[in-house]
């Protein structure tokens, strides 16, 4: 940005946890148009710091459980779950049926997936949806590790819930710095071969 090579100042992230090949794309300086479907929704960043933005609440089963009236958010790629405050992910294990491991990990029947319920969290009027088989890790055993993490993050608005890889490997996601805001749009699952990959990276620079 302070040598003014991007195109526009901003940067996108597609991120893929189901092709070994492929995990992902960063593009500095623009959006790549055919990683998403839909429009993109531009939410505005509530505290600069961070790419902080306001949650209106968090559904489970369809009914509001956690952030009746509204709490903060961060949209992190150096997050690998999703995490929560303390109290409230303990609720939400509970809720989906999570069986405690250690440093605060919670594990689900890999067999009951499928009948597990979303994790829905609502951000302006729109509603993303984390359906079970996108929030549970595969294990080599008979339990998978749910997605969802104990931490207390406090800031001066509060609590903060941390939106990591497992929400942006849903969901393209932008973040630009020209505007303050976070763009979110439904990712476009696409398979890259290593030569697309070096292509698309030369094409950066």
């Amino acid at each position: 940005m302070k040598k003014n090579l991007l195109n526009k100042s901003m940067f996108s992230i597609h991120l893929n946890r189901d092709d070994d090949q492929y995990g992902g794309e960063l593009l500095l300086g623009g959006i790549d148009n055919s990683l998403y479907k839909g429009p993109i929704d531009w939410i505005p960043v509530t505290k600069k710091g961070y790419w902080q933005i306001r949650l209106a609440n968090i559904k489970v089963h369809g009914k509001v459980q956690f952030c009746s009236n509204g709490c903060e958010a961060i949209v992190d790629s150096g997050t690998s779950l999703i995490t929560g405050p303390s109290v409230d992910i303990k609720t939400l294990q509970k809720l989906i049926g999570g069986t405690p491991l250690s440093f605060g990990e919670y594990a689900v029947g890999c067999k009951n997936v499928s009948s597990l319920p979303s994790v829905t969290f609502t951000i302006g009027l729109r509603d993303y949806t984390i359906t079970p088989e996108q929030y549970e890790l595969s294990g080599k055993t008979e339990m998978c590790l749910a997605g969802f993490q104990p931490m207390d993050f406090s800031t001066t608005t509060g609590s903060l819930w941390i939106l990591g890889d497992i929400f942006m490997s849903k969901f393209y996601s932008v973040f630009d710095r020209e505007n303050d805001r976070v763009g979110l749009a439904k990712s476009r699952k696409k398979r890259h071969t290593h030569l697309d990959t070096q292509k698309s990276v030369s094409s950066i620079f």
